[in-house]
């Protein structure tokens, strides 16, 4: 039996910043999904707003099948580490996913998107 993670079974508290302002969320809807998938067939059924990265909706975006919300209110995000065995030999697949991570800009982009369906 498959359950949705924690996160999804609640109501999940949003925070939002700007300019130094934060203001906290907490959704009121009925409709309770278990996938970044689920959040953007609903949004794009015209369901509700999806809180999901913006990487995972860009081809939607970019064909106007979705639209950003609250564009100037980013999340605000904790930090994010990645702990992992530090050893002489690091395996190739391991070796390439460091390499993207250490490369990546992630000033680039927000990690977090609200988006809602045209």
């Amino acid at each position: 039996m498959h359950t949705p993670p924690l996160s999804r079974r609640e109501p999940c508290h949003r925070r939002f910043a700007k300019d130094g302002e934060a203001i906290d969320l907490t959704p009121q809807g009925r409709l309770t999904l278990g996938s970044a998938h689920q959040e953007m067939q609903a949004a794009l059924a015209g369901q509700g707003i999806a809180h999901v990265f913006e990487d995972y909706v860009g081809e939607c975006l970019e064909r106007g099948d979705l639209v950003e919300v609250l564009r100037d209110w980013g999340p605000e995000l904790p930090c994010w580490f990645l702990y992992y065995p530090n050893r002489r030999h690091t395996g190739a697949a391991m070796r390439a996913f460091l390499d993207h991570l250490r490369a990546y800009d992630w000033g680039r982009k927000a990690a977090g998107r609200s988006l809602a369906g045209p």
